[in-house]
Formats: structure tokens, sequence, C-alpha cells
């Protein structure tokens, strides 16, 4: 009998280490793809709202801007759609203030700007409206769109305390739109 106990015993714990490194290779290979060029440490399967919500860049706020509204969605692998945080905020501030004080915080972060635009917009009622996009490796983005002059009508008129919005969207492209410049819709206004 100790002869069938052990070749029991030994394919017992055989099928244990064979399941022990099966399991070990699927993890290790799943964080060796999130350190890849292009990834950056985030995940490489879908990102949900959650982890993008936990992110410190949807959380950066300008000191005295006030949360107006906050909308997160998570990734559509299927049709390439980026996760994606949109906050809006008004800030007694003027625009370039705030946009200088988010240029500085997100250069010490690694971020490089890749769009700045200052506009005149009718459609705001004559304000220069100020654009400036970030970018973070492959697959992040971050855009801030204020307004110096702009009277903004929402569903309970302009702003009664002289305070202007800003727009902030950041956005984690799919793991599968790396470095694919026409993949992942939506990232900047009037782009891809």
């Amino acid at each position: 009998m100790s002869s069938r106990t052990s070749w029991r015993t030994r394919t017992f714990l055989a099928a244990g280490v064979v399941a022990s490194v099966g399991l070990m290779g699927f993890l290790v290979s799943d964080r060796i793809e999130a350190l890849m060029p292009g990834n950056e440490g985030l995940p490489t399967s879908s990102v949900s709202k959650g982890f993008i919500s936990s992110q410190p860049e949807a959380r950066l706020l300008y000191p005295d801007a006030r949360v107006i509204s906050q909308d997160a969605v998570s990734e559509d692998a299927r049709s390439n759609t980026a996760a994606r945080i949109r906050t809006k905020v008004a800030s007694t501030a003027a625009s370039t203030a705030v946009l200088d004080w988010y240029a500085n915080a997100l250069e010490g972060r690694s971020w490089r700007l890749v769009r700045s635009s200052d506009n005149r917009n009718l459609k705001l009622r004559d304000g220069l409206q100020r654009i400036r996009a970030f970018e973070r490796g492959a697959r992040e983005r971050l855009e801030l769109y204020a307004c110096d002059g702009c009277v903004i009508d929402g569903p309970l008129g302009p702003e009664p305390d002289g305070r202007d919005e800003i727009d902030i969207d950041y956005s984690i492209l799919p793991a599968s739109c790396a470095g694919k410049p026409s993949c992942g819709q939506g990232f900047y206004i009037g782009g891809t």
C-alpha cells in the first residue's frame, strides 16, 4: 500500500506543481505585458471606470476649483473607445493661471504638451476659448478646455458667482490602440 500512496502523493504533487507553474506563468506574463512599451504599467485588459476614476490625474484639481459635474465611462475594446473621465469645474482664477497650474503639475508627472490653442468662439458669446492637450506614453491623454470672458449658458443660466468653467477630459486608450494614431475614438475635439 505504501507504494500506491507514494504514487498518488507524487501524482498529486506533480499536478499541483504544474498548476502552480501555469498560474505563475499567466500572472507573470500579464505583468510583463503591462510593463511593455506602450502600456506604461496600465492594465492590458479593459480599463474600467473605477480604475480611471482612481488615477491621480482624475482627481487633480486647481486649488480653488469647485466640481460642477463628473462622469466616467469604461473602455469599450470592441469599438476601440477609450476609458474616460470628464470633470467640469468652476474657478474664479483666470483661465491662463489655471492652465499654467495644470501644465506645471502635469510636467512633473511625465506628461507632455501636444496641443495648445486660443480661439475666439462666437458660440461662447465672443469669449476666448483656450485648449491644452497633454499625452503621457502611448495611451494616456488629458485635455483642458477653458474660456476667458465667456458667458456659458447651462440649464440654470450663466454661473452666478463670476466663475469660469473648465472642462478636464482624462482618457486611457485600449491596450490594442497603443502606438496607433487613428485608434481610440474621441480624444481631441475635432480629431480622432
